[in-house]
């Protein structure tokens, strides 16, 4: 006898997946129309006729093509029936249908919500499919279910028609693109749009989660299944594991004394990230969590990780950010060993705008050691938002007085002496207004390092900057900025610190990088314009003066093929490196020049050589003396006339800059930096013209330096995390 199955089968309850990621209000009128394996029969709500006992295997449920349909409906033959055939199959291909949605008018209007409907689409491939009641569907042993664009694997999947819930048990796992869960069992209410997931592991990319969980877009379900069928969760994918981006907490640490270069255009946000849970709860428009483990280290064991509590998962409010995981209380744990608290978090992307602790150290204008609290952003207004960061100067009031300014009433560059201080001089302010004005970049740097009003304009520093890419007539990317500044600080070499006391302008910029052959090329060209009210060369008096200039540079790096190894393409996971190194050694030449041009009449031309080695040698996998690397760099400079500034006089004609880092020991490294004036005519010789130590704690997974710069007398601190790249992102081709 032949069991008779209602015509709402399943009733859209097959889409986990979307479940687990995002709310599912697609589920309960969509289901997708393909290839026509039955005859539309009737208008009647039929029963569909199995040809099999209960519990036996399900080949295929398929409907009319959506162009069929839409004719069956004008010729008013509707579906009657499924037919269920080729009982040994363990593969089945199900549609979702609307619970007793019945297609029951040859209206247009339900032409047309059929029409919209057509939306998902999945296969279930199980060692067993069958009906357990005349309600309940059962997928068992080996689960696999495509929903559009991701795969779902279980060993048990349950769907209750009567209920309307989903239930899921046993080595659950989900991915969609770049988006990776693991779990041991699940729930679901349909009607509540409510569930739980257990024992949660997974992978999140902030960047991609939009895109990856708009199920509009079907994938092909064999690639999803090779995948799993061949790569075992994320020890596997993570073969092609690569540095990506970071997150960087700076108090003026100079990035030029980082060991791993990183850029800085990507140093705001983490965008993947490992995540562990016992439980997470899915509501309708976001996911909870009592406790989650956060990491960016794509290895275990972590080399750092993030422990949140009452954390959500939400889309955000800002447009610029599409996913944000908030968390009331965390605490940063390194190696599992040190733990900081580090109060409310929000991760997303773009910069991460939470308040954060800096210490930093400033001799000349801030007297020494000082501490900031970065204040979380706000918006002005639509176009524009602040960032503050308010300081405690602690070295200056632990000493009492400051040698950073002249005296009451004096010049701006009359010499700097010491003077007693008040309240006021204890407290300083760094402001960052960022946005945009008529589509030009907006940026206003502010820096006040006392709120005496005696010596408030001698203790602050301004800058504006309007900036756009624009496309000229065979010139297209030039960087074009319109530029003002009060007291903008250059340094000159051995003439030391300047200020250039007022100054606005334009300036408009063109560079390209490329690679021929082995070599590496780099070339800038800059035009300058503006006036500019400095100190003058020779004498202690400000000149107003406008000043044009033309700048250019090509830098060339050669590799010499001295060492015979491969180099590793792939990346292994170093305990104290985030990316491969691999031992090398470049000659670098560069070749600069500048034309500057003086409203007085006067001219200064340079044109300056560069050329030297730069050698890598060790991988940095050992804990002794596994990575050295060396720099010099020679120069000379062929100079015409002279500038009758003292900022951008050029005076140390000949030079050498010597780099130097080295490991000492497991994750602590050391760089020193050092340049001298080695022209022997020069009333300079012998003396310094830059020179720059930092030590770094160098991990796989994050970075501590501290950094100090003897001739400025400043220094500062630096902590990052660095992002990976680690979800596999073969394409289709590569996957079969």
């Amino acid at each position: 006898m032949a069991t008779l199955v209602p015509t709402a089968i399943i009733a859209g309850s097959i889409s986990v997946a979307n479940l687990c990621l995002c709310p599912l209000d697609a589920y309960s009128t969509s289901y997708r129309a393909n290839s026509s394996l039955m005859a539309a029969r009737g208008l009647e709500n039929q029963p569909v006729e199995s040809g099999f006992e209960s519990k036996q295997y399900l080949k295929s449920v398929q409907t009319s093509s959506l162009f069929d349909l839409s004719q069956n409906f004008k010729n008013q033959n509707f579906i009657r029936d499924v037919h269920i055939k080729d009982l040994d199959s363990k593969r089945g291909n199900f549609f979702l249908f609307q619970p007793f949605f019945y297609l029951a008018s040859t209206k247009q209007n339900n032409i047309n919500e059929l029409e919209n409907n057509l939306k998902l689409e999945f296969d279930v491939i199980a060692d067993k499919q069958f009906w357990e009641t005349d309600n309940l569907f059962v997928a068992e042993g080996n689960v696999k279910v495509s929903l559009i664009g991701g795969i779902l694997i279980a060993d048990r999947i349950e769907f209750d028609q009567n209920q309307k819930n989903i239930i899921a048990n046993g080595n659950i796992v989900f991915k969609k693109g770049s988006q990776y869960l693991s779990a041991s069992d699940f729930q679901y209410d349909l009607d509540k749009k409510e569930g739980i997931l257990n024992n949660v592991y997974g992978v999140v990319d902030l960047e991609l989660i939009a895109k990856d969980l708009n199920f509009q877009n079907q994938s092909d379900f064999d690639n999803y299944i090779n995948l799993f069928d061949n790569k075992d969760k994320l020890t596997s994918i993570s073969k092609k594991v690569k540095l990506k981006d970071g997150f960087i907490l700076q108090g003026g640490f100079d990035p030029e004394m980082n060991i791993i270069d990183h850029d800085k255009s990507k140093s705001k946000s983490i965008t993947q990230w490992r995540i562990k849970a016992a439980k997470i709860y899915i509501k309708k428009d976001l996911w909870k969590a009592d406790q989650v483990s956060l990491t960016n280290d794509p290895y275990l064991p972590a080399q750092n990780r993030i422990e949140s509590f009452s954390v959500e998962v939400k889309e955000s409010d800002d447009s610029s950010v599409n996913t944000v995981i908030t968390a009331k209380r965390s605490y940063l744990i390194l190696e599992d060993k040190i733990k900081f608290p580090i109060g409310n978090r929000e991760f997303g992307i773009g910069e991460e705008k939470i308040q954060k602790w800096i210490t930093g150290y400033d001799k000349n204008d801030k007297d020494g050691f000082f501490v900031g609290r970065k204040i979380k952003p706000f918006q002005i207004n639509d176009n524009f938002e602040i960032l503050l960061q308010p300081q405690f100067l602690i070295q200056r009031s632990i000493q009492g007085d400051t040698k950073s300014y002249p005296s009451k009433g004096k010049s701006v560059i009359s010499k700097k002496v010491k003077s007693p201080i008040g309240a006021r001089d204890l407290f300083g302010l760094e402001t960052n207004v960022k946005g945009t004005t008529l589509d030009w970049d907006t940026n206003l740097n502010i820096k006040i390092t006392t709120f005496n009003q005696d010596r408030f304009f001698h203790g602050s520093r301004y800058s504006l900057n309007f900036e756009k890419i624009i496309d000229l007539p065979n010139i297209d990317n030039l960087k074009t900025t319109f530029f003002a500044a009060y007291r903008d600080e250059v340094f000159n070499g051995s003439l030391g610190s300047n200020d250039i006391y007022t100054s606005y302008g334009t300036k408009l910029e063109k560079g390209k990088s490329w690679k021929q052959g082995d070599n590496f090329f780099t070339y800038k060209l800059i035009g300058m314009t503006g006036e500019y009210q400095a100190e003058k060369f020779n004498k202690s008096e400000l000149i107003t003066l406008w000043r044009s200039n033309i700048d250019g540079s090509l830098n060339i790096k050669k590799p010499l093929n001295v060492f015979k190894g491969k180099n590793k393409l792939i990346y292994s996971p170093l305990p104290f490196s985030p990316e491969n190194i691999n031992p090398s050694l470049f000659l670098n030449t560069k070749i600069s020049s500048h034309n500057n041009f003086y409203s007085n009449g006067d001219h200064q031309f340079e044109l300056t050589f560069s050329v030297g080695p730069v050698l890598t040698i060790g991988r940095l996998e050992k804990k002794y003396f596994d990575y050295t690397k060396i720099s010099f760099m020679p120069s000379y400079t062929l100079k015409s006339g002279d500038s009758p500034f003292k900022f951008d006089n050029a005076r140390d004609l000949i030079k050498l800059n010597m780099e130097f880092s080295q490991q000492i020991i497991g994750p602590i490294l050391i760089k020193n930096i050092y340049e001298v004036n080695i022209d022997a005519s020069s009333d300079s010789y012998g003396n310094s013209i830059q020179s720059k130590t930092s030590v770094i704690w160098q991990r796989r997974s994050y970075e501590i330096g501290l950094f100090y710069d003897y001739m400025n007398e400043r220094g500062g601190a630096s902590f990052r995390l660095n992002g990976f790249d680690f979800t596999d992102k073969r394409s289709s081709k590569e996957n079969n």
